[in-house]
């Protein structure tokens, strides 16, 4: 009778621009309060998918500072198209999120800021991300 490994456990994490403390929320702001929410779960609710041009529109305004503003207008008033800007490429090609995933995270992550504060239940499992041990590398970026 062959033997079961037993399962690996995580030994390490790696996170790329994973935000979880949403205390200094930003800009995002703009765009995500409880009245968002409810009209995302409406529309969600009726096509079955957070549409990905949402998403990506949502990337595209917060991109935006002063200087690309008066670059766009600049190209916009010599009859130009503004240069492409690869870091934001993915955008283009924006996929539908199935589920409540998308409102999960917005609603507990990021209005709630239910799991930089350990009040998070994912599962019927509290999570804690104090409770973490394993070596964490995490990317900020701006």
């Amino acid at each position: 009778m062959a033997r079961r490994k037993a399962p690996q456990r995580v030994t390490s994490a790696t996170f790329f621009a994973a935000q979880v403390d949403f205390t200094h929320a930003g800009d995002l702001l703009v765009f995500v309060d409880d009245g968002q929410i409810s009209a995302l779960e409406r529309d969600m609710e009726a096509a079955g998918v957070l549409e990905g041009s949402k998403m990506a529109m949502a990337f595209n305004m917060l991109r935006f500072e002063r200087s690309d503003l008066v670059l766009c207008r600049q190209h916009y008033l010599k009859g130009k198209a503004p240069s492409s800007f690869d870091l934001l490429h993915w955008n283009s090609d924006a996929t539908a999120d199935a589920g409540g995933q998308p409102l999960l995270y917005l609603r507990n992550c990021y209005l709630e800021n239910r799991l930089s504060t350990g009040s998070m239940v994912l599962d019927n499992t509290l999570l804690d991300l104090s409770k973490v041990k394993v070596p964490v590398y995490n990317l900020a970026t701006r």
